[in-house]
């Protein structure tokens, strides 16, 4: 039967830490912990995975110079406004001796926003990432076009 959706292609085997995975496990609406156990079981294939059917887009923010030589110890601002609805994923940041969260690798930080349409979700991604702020942040622009 044709599917009406376009594919999605997960190269690999992606992580929590991959944008791919940080997009799809927010549409998860099965128990990702009994998932996961059935997989360990052998069972998966008994096992119902429901998906949500709204569209999710995930939006990288990256230190200056990613992929190459990249900086950190970059202040991070903006987080503690975002509603519990909004997903902001953490892939390169520490706490330093105050608490004052910073850069600490190539690729910082991840938002996620999911709505009905491609067009609502591309818009309420990028109002996420504009919260963000850091010196060098970098990300696409061209997410959801």
């Amino acid at each position: 039967m044709p599917c009406s959706r376009p594919a999605v292609s997960v190269r690999g085997r992606p992580t929590t830490f991959d944008p791919e995975t940080q997009a799809l496990l927010p549409r998860l609406k099965s128990d990702f912990l009994t998932a996961i156990l059935t997989t360990i079981d052998g069972g998966l294939e008994h096992f119902n995975l429901r998906w949500d059917d709204q569209i999710a887009l995930n939006v990288v923010l990256t230190s200056k110079g990613y992929p190459g030589k990249y900086e950190i110890n970059k202040r991070v601002k903006g987080l503690d406004v975002f509603k519990n609805d909004e997903l902001v994923f953490h892939a390169g940041t520490v706490k330093d001796q105050n608490e004052v969260l910073l850069t600490n690798s190539g690729r910082v930080l991840s938002v996620t926003a999911i709505s009905e349409n491609i067009i609502d979700a591309r818009k309420k991604v990028y109002e996420c990432v504009d919260k963000i702020k850091f010196d060098g942040c970098f990300f696409r622009t061209d997410i959801g076009n």
